[in-house]
């Protein structure tokens, strides 16, 4: 993943608890599906107004201690 990982928010996909990078990219996760397949979601990047929500602080996060 480019970038550091900075917050963590749930996945649009999975609704997993993910770490997402400062340009809002989603970490490879797996899903949670019985097989363990990778989520499709992950190394995507989240929609504008998602991201826009989170770095105002009304969206579903919580920063990532010691990472910045």
């Amino acid at each position: 993943m480019s970038g550091r990982n900075v917050m963590t928010t749930h996945c649009p996909v999975c609704w997993q608890t993910v770490r997402v990078s400062e340009r809002g990219r989603i970490g490879y996760h797996r899903d949670t599906n019985p097989h363990g397949r990778s989520c499709p979601m992950g190394g995507n990047y989240l929609p504008a107004d998602v991201l826009r929500e989170i770095r105002s602080g009304f969206g579903d996060y919580r920063a990532l201690s010691g990472t910045r």
